[in-house]
């Protein structure tokens, strides 16, 4: 029985589920934890606010003014580095990485001319790709 009824005997009703369901969607908690949330909800038949208020959980809340911050560092880095020194470490590290050579050297080479983390893994995914799961039916 659903509505305010248990979902699968579980002892959670559709209104605990919903009030997780809605935690995730609003951003207040990730997938991941909501599954721990989930789990505790099962164990402790609590509902999902009181463990997330009991428990301290809460995704971290960046300000705006720390993003606007990171932007204009990572503009600065990048008109203060040697591109050109990047762009060679990038293109050695995607050489690197279609043979069979240890990619560390190269991966620190990159670092060390402050080439992104960012710039390093789409130099990888430009030779690896992406994995895509292949859905079994």
């Amino acid at each position: 029985m659903l509505g305010g009824g248990l979902v699968l005997a579980t002892g959670i009703t559709r209104a605990a589920i919903d009030e997780l369901v809605n935690l995730v969607e609003t951003g207040r908690i990730s997938g991941t934890q909501a599954r721990e949330v989930f789990a505790e909800m099962f164990a402790s038949g609590k509902t999902a606010a009181t463990i997330v208020q009991e428990k301290g959980i809460e995704l971290l809340q960046i300000d705006e003014t720390v993003t606007r911050r990171q932007s204009e560092q990572l503009k600065k880095l990048r008109t203060e580095r040697s591109n050109d020194e990047v762009t060679r470490n990038l293109n050695a590290l995607r050489q690197a990485a279609a043979g069979s050579a240890n990619l560390m050297p190269f991966i620190y080479d990159a670092v060390k001319s402050y080439a992104t983390l960012g710039e390093i893994c789409d130099a990888m995914r430009d030779v690896f790709g992406i994995y895509q799961e292949v859905a079994i039916t």
